[in-house]
C-alpha cells in the first residue's frame, strides 16, 4: 500500500469513527479507535518495510553489477548473499548456504541473495 493510499484509508477511517461517536456509546468508539489504530500502525510498518526492502534490493543489484563478471566466471550457477550498503558478500552452491555463510561471517547485517548468472 502506498503512503498516499494509506493516508486516504486513514481519512476514511476517521470519518467512520466520527459516525460511531455520534451514534454509539464511548466504549464502542474507544474499541473501534484502538482497532483502527492497530491496523493503521501495521499497514504503515508494512509500507515502510516494503519501500525499505525495494531500496535495499536496488542497492544490492548495483553492488552485484560491479562484481558480476568475476562471479559469473568463478561461480557459475551459484548464489551470492550481498550486503547492499558495503557490497561484502558470500557465495555458495545454494541460496541457503550463501545466506548461512553470510550470517556466520557478518552477523546480523542485511543481505540479499541472488542467483549468479540469472540476475
Amino acid at each position: 500500500m502506498t503512503r498516499e493510499a494509506l493516508l486516504d484509508h486513514l481519512a476514511e477511517m476517521s470519518g467512520e469513527l466520527r459516525s460511531l461517536a455520534e451514534a454509539a456509546n464511548f466504549k464502542e468508539l474507544e474499541v473501534a479507535f484502538e482497532s483502527a489504530s492497530r491496523i493503521a500502525r501495521a499497514q504503515m510498518k508494512q509500507a515502510n518495510t516494503s519501500e525499505h526492502t525495494q531500496e535495499g534490493m536496488n542497492h544490492a543489484l548495483v553492488k552485484y553489477a560491479a562484481i558480476r563478471e568475476e562471479l559469473e566466471t568463478n561461480h557459475p550457477n551459484s548464489y551470492v548473499a550481498i550486503d547492499p550498503s558495503s557490497g561484502v558478500y558470500t557465495v555458495d552452491r545454494t541460496a541457503m548456504g550463501a545466506k548461512s555463510a553470510f550470517r556466520k561471517r557478518y552477523g546480523d547485517r542485511v543481505a540479499f541473495t541472488l542467483h549468479i548468472g540469472t540476475t
